[in-house]
């Protein structure tokens, strides 16, 4: 299995140069690939790009112009911010249109200006931080998902931040310009003259070519991971009461939860850190509060599990894991000299194997392969090193540093071995526990080597569903509540290229709709009010067949009339929810992430409504690079 670069792009320092050399080495590597494998004129044709970056890197040279807009981030407030702070943003980009965000710590006067010739589209704020935004002439300034949170610190942090802007903006983030005070006096260039922002620009550019030229290689490789099962816990939020978490355990992928293999636990383990399973004797072992409780499968009967006042005192539980070959449930505590504890499965008699010579463990696993004890623990800086212990005495073998990016808090992992590679689940910060916001890494254990990293997402392993339920869905994804849309796209999207082809025809208008709808579509323009009624009505009686033709239409191609009543009849045909199940659909589409959905995007990306281009360009770009 080939190593896919895992690298932060956005944290600065000296380590910049470094990221680029190493992707500069996988593209190079990716070009060697493809000569051995016979593909000469592809490997010569991403050689030149690579070439052609590799200038701009030496020459410091302008990007290339394009038309497709790009999202540049301005962050302020690393260090104090006083209230009413000012700033001043100068764009001297003008290769391309700009779309501007503006995030902050407190409320901040930005002063946005542009150079003669540069473009800026729009500019954004991030959240509700109540900052003013003093814009050019004709340049819309709007607030981005005024509820969502977004997060920022240094190192993997903004990478959090740049995950959060991306997917409530649909853009591809490619800079991130921070700040920690903002002199009134400097500006803050975004475009060439300020190094930072074209070393980002720089290397956001070679990231999606790499992740562009290797997107067959990695549908592969998540193909060849749905074979890597593990049992963790789950957690999710109901739409109609967001303030309550429900949790269940069941099977995992590296790609996401088995939706259809998760039993619901009470909510009143839902704050629990770490889980085991003896799957030989039906028990799950959890840590909740302090406590370590096991359940008897398949009622769910909870018991409190104590440690003998005959072993060393039990100060902080942190970590759990099954000894597969000893039958043995291991406990690690942490603090003030922690140990590994051992429980026999059959007797149910405790021991101490050794003390955890000073490792915190964050996440355990048993590797049954090597016949060993792992556990993972926080370094400096988020940093995260793995621990090699012996399973017979608990002596500590050996320490490899991990090549993750640096973890922000404290989370415990979920960890397991499977096939001789070690898999780590990182769950989201506890108030935003849902799968879509975990990640997952597949580690080559001995070496430190990230095979894979991905956001995972809930995905099914349904049968082929028939096209009568097929269509059933489709309608699922316009309703307004989204319970049941969820679930639509969940199933759809464990289908794979077979919803692809679906929503293909779902997107796309049949061979007559042109000629016949487009007659009805100018006749929304008439004089006659009757006539236009009358297009009106056609149009809504099409039903389906107009819904892809209307939606594929460009507003600003259309006189007023005619514009105000397309929308209207996409209402009536669409159930008033024309626009979610149409993003819905290319998530959907994001989740499958398979060559023939990327395809599908770039079509839908290509022309039609401005609104379902920005989303599917939105969604292609997010495929393009790693999820996490």
């Amino acid at each position: 299995m080939r190593r896919l670069a895992f690298l932060l792009l956005f944290a600065g320092g000296a380590g910049a140069d470094d990221v680029l050399d190493a992707l500069f080495a996988e593209l190079d590597a990716e070009v060697v690939a493809r000569r051995e494998g016979g593909a000469g004129g592809e490997a010569d044709a991403l050689a030149a790009e690579v070439e052609a970056l590799r200038s701009r890197a030496a020459e410091a040279a302008a990007p290339p112009a394009t038309k497709v807009p790009e999202m540049h981030i301005v962050y302020a407030g690393e260090g104090s911010l006083t209230a009413g702070q000012r700033a001043r943003v100068r764009v001297t980009a003008r290769s391309r249109p700009i779309v501007l965000a503006l995030g902050s710590t407190g409320r901040v006067r930005w002063h946005v200006d542009a150079e003669p010739g540069a473009e800026v589209r729009r500019v954004v704020t991030l959240g509700s931080a109540d900052s003013l935004v003093v814009a050019p002439p004709q340049v819309p300034v709007e607030t981005l998902a005024e509820r969502a949170d977004f997060p920022f610190d240094d190192g993997a942090g903004r990478e959090a931040l740049v995950r959060a802007v991306e997917e409530a903006s649909g853009y591809v983030v490619w800079t991130l310009l921070a700040v920690e005070t903002p002199d009134p006096a400097q500006a803050i260039v975004v475009g060439p003259g300020n190094p930072e922002w074209s070393a980002q620009q720089l290397r956001t550019g070679a990231r999606l070519l790499l992740w562009r030229e290797t997107r067959g290689r990695r549908a592969a490789l998540r193909e060849d991971l749905k074979a890597l099962r593990f049992g963790a816990l789950y957690r999710w939020r109901e739409a109609s009461k967001p303030q309550q978490l429900h949790v269940a355990f069941g099977e995992w992928t590296p790609l996401g939860p088995l939706l259809r293999r998760q039993t619901v636990l009470p909510d009143m383990v839902a704050a629990a850190t770490a889980v085991a399973c003896d799957a030989e004797r039906g028990h799950v072992y959890l840590l909740c509060r302090g406590s370590l409780q096991r359940f008897t499968l398949p009622s769910w009967t909870p018991e409190v599990l104590h440690v003998p006042d005959t072993l060393p005192e039990v100060r902080e539980r942190c970590a759990l894991a099954v000894d597969t070959r000893r039958n043995r449930l291991l406990l690690a505590t942490k603090h003030d000299h922690g140990y590994l504890y051992a429980m026999d499965l059959k007797s149910r008699e405790w021991s101490v194997l050794s003390d955890m010579d000073d490792v915190d463990a964050a996440g355990m696993a048993y590797d049954e392969q090597r016949d060993a004890v792992l556990c993972l623990e926080y370094g400096e800086a988020g940093a995260v090193k793995l621990h090699r212990f012996s399973p017979e005495d608990g002596r500590h073998q050996r320490e490899t540093p991990l090549r993750l990016p640096r973890m922000p808090g404290k989370r415990t992992f979920t960890v397991a071995c499977r096939k001789g590679l070690l898999v780590i689940l990182d769950p989201p910060p506890f108030a935003h526990r849902d799968a879509d916001q975990s990640c997952v890494f597949v580690v080559e254990p001995h070496s430190g080597e990230v095979l894979f990293a991905s956001r995972t997402r809930p995905w099914e392993d349904f049968r082929r569903l028939d096209d009568a339920r097929l269509d059933a869905l489709w309608g699922d994804l316009a309703v307004r509540e989204g319970a049941d849309a969820g679930r639509a796209m969940r199933e759809l999207a464990g289908q794979g290229d077979r919803a692809v082809a679906f929503l293909a025809r779902r997107f796309t208008p049949d061979e007559r709709a042109p000629e016949e709808l487009g007659r009805w579509v100018e006749l929304l323009a008439a004089d006659d009010a009757l006539v236009r009624d009358l297009a009106h009505f056609r149009l809504v009686e099409a039903g389906p067949r107009a819904e892809a033709f209307l939606a594929g239409l460009d507003p600003a191609e259309l006189q007023p009339e005619a514009r105000r009543r397309v929308i209207a009849a996409l209402g009536e045909v669409g159930g008033n929810q024309r626009l979610p199940r149409y993003s819905r659909a290319i998530q959907v589409l994001e989740w499958i992430e398979t060559p023939d959905a990327a395809k599908l995007l770039e079509e839908l990306g290509a022309g039609g409504d401005p609104r379902r281009r920005a989303l599917a360009n939105g969604a292609l770009a997010r495929i393009d690079r790693p999820r996490h």
